[in-house]
């Protein structure tokens, strides 16, 4: 056989790999089953990924008016790989939207105690002083700078104000000079507290601020024993 006939050989058995190719392809395609889009559906598809894409800066009306005109371009394979990437699109927003996305929980900020201080004079903590407060709450610190801490908490005793997750923003004292009836919750990164908060001034609603006098601390045995029987005794 000489090497014409080796090439003609080789071009006749070529048409047969092709189809076989095609086949293999066309049975991988995600799409074969789709229905094809209506041409409303592939304008207004069309219209958004030009008017919002990468530079996309058109005003109302203009994409769809030049998605009208593309779209009579566009072969159906291209309009469905358009289709897939919104699909992804609306899946990825979806799941970042459950999961918390950009920032996870709500972040609240408490004030400083109304008219702490040294010279405050505090009641003893105990149970019935606790189920005055309107929020009791355990929490981690995750940061501490620039005279304010930030807590997350981890578990609520009581109140809505806050959901296990959220961040919580409480003035900082200073936590070399230990705790001062009356004045700021000392708070180190890394550490566990116990924390109820009051109406700032005397209405119920509004800001709400930790409560002093030894009813918000670090976590121990003693204070953790008075949350659970004000809280969940019973």
């Amino acid at each position: 056989m000489t090497h014409d006939d080796d090439l003609a050989a080789d071009d006749a058995g070529a048409p047969a790999e092709d189809d076989a190719l095609r086949a293999r392809l066309r049975a991988a395609d995600p799409a074969r089953g789709l229905p094809p889009l209506g041409a409303e559906e592939v304008a207004g598809l069309v219209g958004r990924v030009v008017a919002e894409g990468p530079g996309g800066d058109l005003r109302d009306g203009a994409g769809d008016e030049l998605a009208v005109r593309r779209a009579r371009r566009l072969p159906r394979r291209a309009v469905v790989a358009l289709a897939g990437v919104a699909a992804a699109g609306v899946v990825a927003v979806a799941a970042l939207t459950a999961s918390g996305g950009l920032g996870g929980g709500s972040t609240v900020e408490l004030a400083a105690a109304d008219g702490a201080g040294p010279a405050v004079a505090c009641a003893p903590v105990d149970v019935a002083a606790l189920r005055t407060v309107g929020t009791a709450f355990e929490a981690r610190a995750v940061e501490v700078a620039d005279g304010r801490a930030v807590l997350e908490v981890t578990d609520v005793y009581a109140g809505d104000l806050v959901a296990d997750g959220d961040e919580v923003v409480v003035p900082q004292a200073d936590p070399d000079a230990g705790p001062v009836d009356g004045g700021p919750l000392p708070v180190t990164a890394g550490g566990t507290y116990l924390v109820a908060t009051t109406p700032v001034g005397d209405g119920p609603g509004g800001a709400q601020q930790i409560a002093p006098c030894g009813l918000s601390g670090p976590d121990d045995p003693a204070l953790r024993a008075l949350y659970e029987e004000a809280f969940r005794a019973g």
